[in-house]
C-alpha cells in the first residue's frame, strides 16, 4: 500500500503542481550561524553549536505570509528543507541516505529503527529560570499511516542539572507522550480500529487544501517549556527522523521566538568583494535572512535578482569625460519586517574592485587625520589624486607630481577613500576623518 500510494504520488507531481507556497526556505545559511543570531540573547549564551545530517536538511524559514502561525526560524527536515515549500498536495519525499538516531529510537519505545536523522546541538546559560522553545511540527506520514510503524517522531532532549539523561521537554501537552505521528493526529480513514490521538492539537493540512507547506498534516503551534538553574550549563539536542522506512518526509519549525528570541529579525546585508574583469564585474550575495533583493549598480541600472549575473558597466574615456570608473554599488537585502543596506565602491580596470588596492603604490599618514593628511607616491611622475566620500562623492581632486600635503579641514568626520592615477595604472586606500 505505501509503495502504491507512493508510485501514484510522484506521478501525480508530475502531472501538477498548485499554486506556490509562501513559505520561503533558505539552505546557504550555516546552522551555527542561526543558532547565534537567533538564540544568543541578553538572556540566553549559546556555545558549542553542531549539526550532524545530510545537507539541506536544516535551514532559515520565513512563513510571515502563510498560515502557519509563525514568523520565520529554524528548519530541521527529515528530507530536503526546500521540498516543504510547496503545497500540500505536493509529495515531499527524499532519502538523504544518513543513519536514523538511537535517542529518538530509545524514545519510540518499538522495535522500529529511525533514519535520515537531521540532529542540532548546543549548550546554552541562562540568566532566567524558565526557557520556552516555540515549535510546529509537520510530516507526509499524515494520515494514512497513522497507527502503524511508520512513526516518524521528533525530540527536544535536555542534559544538565536536575534534569534524568536526555530528558525530552517536546511532549504533547498535558501528557508524557513524545510529539509523533502516532501521538497527536485526527486518527485513520484507512483503519477503523485507529482512533484520533490528541486532535486539538493537530491540523489535516491536505484536508484543508493548505497551500503553504507540502506536509499533509501539521501540529499547532505548541512550546517545549523547561526549567533551568540560572547560570549553569546545559545541553540541547534537537533531533528528527524518518522512522521504519526513509520516504515520506517530516519536518520541524522552530520559531525565532524561543528561548526569548524578538519576533523582529533584522536581515544582514553583505556583499564579498567583486570579481573585476575590465568593465565587467561579478558580485556575491552573502546576505543573511532576506527574501528579496535590490541591487543598484551605480550606473543607473538595477536587479532584483538574489545573485545577479555579472555586471558590465560602460566604457570610461581615456580623458576620463565619462566616469571616474569608480561606481558605488548598493544591495538592500529585505524580508517580513525589516531591511538592511550595504554599500561598496568599485573600481574599473584591475583585479581586485575593491576600495583596499592589492598593490599599494602610495603612503598616506596620519590615519586616522584631523587636519591634514601628507601623501607620498611610489614613483615621483606626475598622478591625479582624488579622494571620494562614503556616497562615492568627489570631494577632491588634484594633479601633482611627488608628495601632496591636503587641508582636510572642510570635511566632515567619517570615512573616505583616496584614490590615485598614475599613467595607466590606479591604487586607492581608505583613511578616516576624525
Amino acid at each position: 500500500m505505501k509503495k502504491l500510494l507512493f508510485t501514484l504520488a510522484i506521478l501525480a507531481n508530475i502531472s501538477f503542481v498548485s499554486a506556490q507556497s509562501n513559505l520561503f526556505v533558505d539552505t546557504t545559511i550555516t546552522p551555527e550561524q542561526m543558532v547565534m543570531d537567533f538564540f544568543n540573547t541578553s538572556q540566553v549564551t549559546v556555545s558549542n553549536v553542531v549539526f550532524t545530517g545530510a545537507p539541506g536538511a536544516v535551514a532559515f524559514f520565513e512563513a510571515a505570509n502563510t498560515d502557519l502561525d509563525l514568523l520565520a526560524g529554524l528548519m530541521l527536515s527529515s528530507g530536503q528543507c526546500t521540498e516543504a515549500a510547496n503545497p500540500a498536495d505536493y509529495f515531499a519525499s527524499k532519502s538523504n541516505d544518513v543513519p536514523g538516531d538511537p535517542s529518538l529510537d530509545a524514545l519510540n519505545q518499538s522495535a522500529t529503527v529511525s533514519f535520515d536523522a537531521a540532529v542540532l546541538e548546543f549548550d546554552l546559560v541562562s540568566q532566567t529560570d524558565t526557557l520556552c522553545f516555540i515549535y510546529r511540527f509537520g510530516s507526509e506520514e499524515y494520515p494514512e499511516y497513522v497507527c502503524t510503524q511508520f512513526n516518524d517522531i521528533f525530540a527536544f532532549f535536555v542534559n544538565g542539572p536536575g534534569y534524568a539523561p536526555n530528558t525530552n521537554i517536546a511532549m504533547v501537552p498535558g501528557d508524557t507522550l513524545p510529539v509523533a505521528i502516532n501521538n497527536v493526529n485526527g486518527g485513520s480513514g484507512f483503519n477503523s480500529t485507529c482512533l484520533p490521538s490528541h486532535p486539538e492539537f493537530y491540523v489535516p493540512y491536505d484536508t484543508l487544501l493548505g497551500q503553504h507547506a507540502a506536509y499533509d498534516g501539521l501540529t499547532t503551534t505548541l512550546p517545549a517549556k523547561f526549567v533551568v538553574q540560572p547560570g549553569e550549563t546545559y545541553h540541547v539536542k534537537i533531533a528528527l527522523a524518518d522512522v521504519s522506512d526513509f520516504v515520506f518526509d517530516s519536518g520541524v519549525f522552530l520559531s525565532i521566538n524561543s528561548l526569548g528570541g524578538d519576533s523582529v529579525l533584522t536581515p544582514v546585508a553583505e556583499l564579498s568583494a567583486p570579481v573585476v574583469d575590465g568593465n565587467t564585474v561579478t558580485f556575491v550575495n552573502e546576505s543573511r535572512y532576506g527574501t528579496a533583493w535590490f541591487w543598484d549598480f551605480g550606473d543607473g541600472t538595477t536587479s532584483t535578482d538574489r545573485y545577479p549575473a555579472p555586471h558590465t558597466y560602460p566604457q570610461f574615456a581615456a580623458d576620463e569625460t565619462e566616469s571616474s570608473g569608480i561606481f558605488q554599488v548598493t544591495l538592500i537585502t529585505t524580508n517580513y519586517c525589516c531591511s538592511d543596506t550595504t554599500k561598496m565602491l568599485v573600481t574599473l580596470g584591475n583585479s581586485s574592485g575593491v576600495d583596499d588596492a592589492q598593490a599599494v603604490q602610495f603612503k598616506m599618514s596620519p590615519n586616522p587625520v584631523s587636519d591634514w593628511l601628507l601623501l607620498e607616491p611610489a614613483e615621483a611622475a606626475a598622478c591625479t589624486v582624488r579622494i571620494f566620500d562614503a556616497g562615492g562623492r568627489t570631494v577632491y581632486q588634484q594633479t601633482a607630481s611627488g608628495a601632496l600635503r591636503i587641508d582636510l579641514q572642510h570635511l566632515n568626520a567619517g570615512v573616505y577613500t583616496c584614490q590615485v592615477i598614475q599613467e595607466n595604472k590606479t591604487a586607492q586606500q581608505r583613511f578616516v576623518k576624525k
